[in-house]
C-alpha cells in the first residue's frame, strides 16, 4: 500500500509518469529527453519528504543499462536478458543433471523454476514453459 502511494504521489503531485515498483523496489523509465537527472533528483525529494530512507546500494540512476529484479535492461540495445552469472550457474545447474542418471524430483523442480524465470526474457524458452 504505501508503494502504491508512493507512485501515486510521484505521478499525480509532481508528474513522473512509468513508475513501477515490486515491494520496496521502484523502477522510472524516463525518454533521453526528459532529462532523468531532473527525474532522480525529484524522486530522491519525494523520498526525504515523506521521511523514506533510500538505500545506497540500490539507488542507481539515470543509465542506459540497469539490473532490476534478477534481469538486465539495455536501452541501448533494446533488450532484457539475464545476467552472465546467472547463465553460467543455469547452465551448470542442468550440466550437473545430465551427467547423472537419476535425480530427486525436488532437484528438478529447482532447475524448472530457474529456467522459467529464465524464460521471461529468453523468448524461445516459453514455448516450453507449461506445467
Amino acid at each position: 500500500m504505501l508503494s502504491e502511494a508512493i507512485v501515486w504521489i510521484a505521478e499525480h503531485k509532481y508528474g513522473i509518469k512509468n513508475m513501477l515498483h515490486l515491494l520496496d523496489d521502484f523502477f522510472v523509465v524516463d525518454s533521453p529527453d526528459d532529462g532523468g537527472e531532473r527525474t532522480s533528483a525529484m524522486i530522491s525529494f519525494i523520498f526525504n519528504r515523506l521521511k523514506i530512507p533510500l538505500s545506497v546500494n540500490k539507488t542507481v540512476g539515470p543509465v542506459q543499462e540497469i539490473e532490476y529484479l534478477g534481469f538486465i535492461l539495455d536501452l541501448n540495445r533494446l533488450e532484457a536478458r539475464l545476467p552472465q552469472e546467472k547463465v553460467l550457474r543455469f547452465m551448470e545447474m542442468i550440466r550437473s543433471l545430465l551427467n547423472r542418471r537419476k535425480c530427486k524430483k525436488c532437484e528438478l523442480l529447482v532447475v524448472l523454476g530457474h529456467m522459467s524465470f529464465a524464460s521471461r526474457v529468453v523468448i524461445p524458452g516459453r514455448t516450453f514453459a507449461h506445467y
